[in-house]
């Protein structure tokens, strides 16, 4: 009996460490994907231009339009 206790607290911790080292080879994108449709400027002075709301549904309505 002793023997299946210590063999499955064995197996617990090397799935423990397991978990927490595949978690460092988490790979994150560093790198700026660029992608665009259509004709967009991307000239920051001129960007929100065309924004005329100033706050709730509105705002976010003309950014998600933008």
């Amino acid at each position: 009996m002793k023997k299946t206790h210590v063999l499955c607290i064995i197996a617990t911790l090397g799935a423990i460490s397991l978990g927490v080292s595949g978690s460092l080879f988490v790979h994150t994108q560093t790198e700026e994907t660029l992608a665009a449709v259509g004709n967009y400027s991307t000239n920051s002075s001129t960007y929100y231009n065309g924004i005329t709301a100033t706050s709730g549904t509105p705002l976010l309505g003309q950014l998600h339009d933008l």
